[in-house]
């Protein structure tokens, strides 16, 4: 968070904006001001401006949280490689993810014999952090990887 945020948050908690100024002011300032058109990040701000300006959460404490939310992943990225040189890179929203369910029939993937479900692969990736969480080989020689960035 910036010093210019925390002032957004500052001048919150003292009443001189409203909410919704405050939300443009901050997103105004954020350093990827794009992320904050996906729906979960810009409620989570949302709540969190509300909770300063009813003085439930201190600024501080919201830029401690902020900060929080910063760090946590945005992206999923699947990275796959053939034997023989094909490469796949998918790069999705992580708020499309609880869809792909829906795209795959039966609810589960079976990689190199072993059956993936896919809502414990959700949930997996829901709860994790940024780096990788999965990489698989084939005996034949290919990788798949699936990375939080």
């Amino acid at each position: 968070m910036t010093s210019e945020q925390q002032q957004v948050l500052t001048m919150l908690a003292q009443g001189r904006v409203t909410e919704d100024e405050a939300f443009r002011l901050y997103a105004a300032l954020d350093a990827h001001p794009a992320a904050l058109e996906e729906g979960d990040r810009a409620e989570h701000l949302r709540r969190m401006l509300h909770q300063v300006a009813e003085g439930l959460l201190a600024p501080d404490q919201a830029m401690d949280d902020a900060a929080a939310t910063a760090a946590r992943p945005r992206h999923l990225r699947i990275r796959a490689q053939s034997h023989t040189g094909e490469q796949v890179n998918v790069r999705l929203p992580l708020g499309l993810v609880s869809q792909v369910g829906r795209w795959l029939p039966g609810g589960h993937v079976t990689v190199n014999h072993t059956v993936i479900r896919i809502d414990e692969l959700v949930d997996l990736i829901r709860h994790a952090g940024i780096g990788q969480i999965l990489e698989v080989d084939s005996d034949r020689g290919d990788r798949v990887t699936i990375v939080l960035e």
